[in-house]
C-alpha cells in the first residue's frame, strides 16, 4: 500500500491545448481527488493514448503496460522514467484495494466495450520479422494476423473471442438474476423445484446465495469490457467463467443465438479467435471445482446446505494470488 506521502493513484487524464497536451494524474492524499501534472507531450494522440494505458495498468488492463512502453519510444528520456517508476506502482493498486480503481474503470467504460484491446497475435519482444508493423501488438501486422510471422505465438484473449465471452456472460447473467428472484419463495420444496440453470441447483438453498453467483457472470462480463482476462478470483467465478466458455461457443457456431455479425465484422480476425479449450487451460489454475458442477443435489441436500453459512462461503472466498473483487460493488439487478 502506497504510504501517506505518496498518496493513491485513483486515475490519469489528458489534457489538450493548441501548444501542447499534458497528462495528469488524479491522487487522494487523504483529503480527496486532486489533480497533479505527470508529464507533457507535443502530440495529442499520444498524450490521450498515454492516459488510456495508464488506467488500463491500474485496472489490470491485459497488456497496456506493454502499449505504455511503446507510447513512449520516442519521448524524452525525463518522460520516460517519470512513467516507468509509476508502472510498478500502479499494477499493485489492485492487487491492495480492488475499490482503488473505481474511478479509472469508470472513465474507460465511456469509452465502451475495449474487445479490441485484446491482441490478434503475440510477437516476442523485438519481432525480426515484422519491424514496425507490430507496433499495436500484430493487431496491424498482417504476417501476424495470417501465420506468416515465425515468431508469433497464441495470446490468452482475442478481440472477436473477448466478444463472444462477453455477450454469453451478459446473457448469463440476466438469466441467472431471474432464477434469483424465482428463488424467493419462502418453502424450500418449492424452491428445490425451480430451474436453477445457469447456476448450480445448490443456490436453490438460499435467494442471497443465488444472487451472488449471479453477480459472477456480471464480474466476468466486466473484465472483458475493460479489456482485463476474465481470470477468477474465487469458486463461484470458476464455475460461471466455466459456463461462458461453453455458451460463447454455441454463440460463436450460429450468429442467431445473439451475436451480432456487423459488431463481429468490426473487430480485428485472428487465426487464435474461439479457441475454447485453451481458454480452459489459459485462464484457470486448476480444474477442482468440476466436481462440484457435476454433483447432484437433493431436497434434503439444500437443506444442510442452507444450514452451512460457512460451506457456503466457501464458493466467493478469494483466492489468496490473485486480485479481490469490489466489496462495494453491489448487484445490477
Amino acid at each position: 500500500m502506497p504510504t501517506a506521502n505518496q498518496g493513491q493513484h485513483l486515475a490519469f487524464v489528458a489534457q489538450v491545448t493548441p501548444s501542447k497536451s499534458r497528462v495528469f494524474k488524479v491522487m487522494d492524499h487523504g483529503s480527496g481527488p486532486v489533480l497533479e501534472a505527470l508529464v507533457t507531450f507535443p502530440r495529442e494522440e499520444v498524450a490521450t493514448s498515454v492516459a488510456v494505458e495508464l488506467n488500463g495498468v491500474l485496472v489490470g488492463r491485459y497488456l497496456s503496460v506493454k502499449r505504455v512502453r511503446r507510447l513512449l519510444i520516442d519521448a524524452p528520456d525525463s518522460v520516460r522514467s517519470s512513467i516507468e517508476q509509476l508502472l510498478p506502482l500502479l499494477e499493485q493498486v489492485r492487487e491492495t484495494e480492488a475499490s482503488a480503481v473505481a474511478l479509472a474503470e469508470a472513465i474507460l467504460q465511456q469509452s465502451g466495450p475495449a474487445f479490441a484491446s485484446f491482441p490478434t497475435a503475440h510477437c516476442f519482444s523485438a519481432c525480426p520479422d515484422c519491424g514496425e508493423e507490430c507496433a499495436t501488438d500484430c493487431i496491424d501486422c498482417y504476417g501476424c494476423r495470417h501465420g506468416e510471422c515465425d515468431n508469433c505465438f497464441q495470446p490468452d484473449m482475442t478481440p472477436r473471442t473477448a466478444l463472444a465471452l462477453h455477450t454469453a456472460a451478459e446473457i448469463y447473467a440476466d438469466q441467472a438474476y431471474e432464477v434469483a428472484e424465482e428463488l424467493g419463495h419462502p418453502s424450500l420444496a418449492a424452491r428445490a423445484k425451480v430451474d436453477t440453470w445457469p447456476l448450480l441447483p445448490a443456490v436453490a438453498a438460499d435467494q442471497h446465495f443465488a444472487r451472488r453467483m449471479a453477480r459472477s457472470f456480471d464480474d466476468l462480463a466486466n473484465d472483458l469490457a475493460l479489456g482485463r482476462l476474465p481470470l477468477p478470483s474465487c469458486t463461484s467465478e470458476e464455475i460461471a467463467l466455466w459456463r461462458i466458455i461453453d455458451f460463447a461457443r454455441e454463440l460463436a457456431e450460429d450468429s442467431d443465438l445473439g451475436i451480432d455479425p456487423e459488431e463481429i465484422a468490426q473487430l480485428p480476425q485472428s487465426r487464435f479467435d474461439y479457441d475454447w479449450g485453451w481458454l480452459t487451460e489459459v485462464l484457470y489454475q486448476d480444474h477442482d471445482f468440476l466436481d462440484l458442477m457435476s454433483a447432484e443435489v437433493t431436497e434434503e441436500g439444500l437443506n444442510e446446505i442452507w444450514r452451512s453459512e460457512e460451506w457456503i462461503e466457501e464458493y466467493f472466498e478469494t483466492f489468496g494470488n490473485v486480485p479481490g473483487r469490489d466489496p462495494r460493488r453491489g448487484f445490477r439487478h
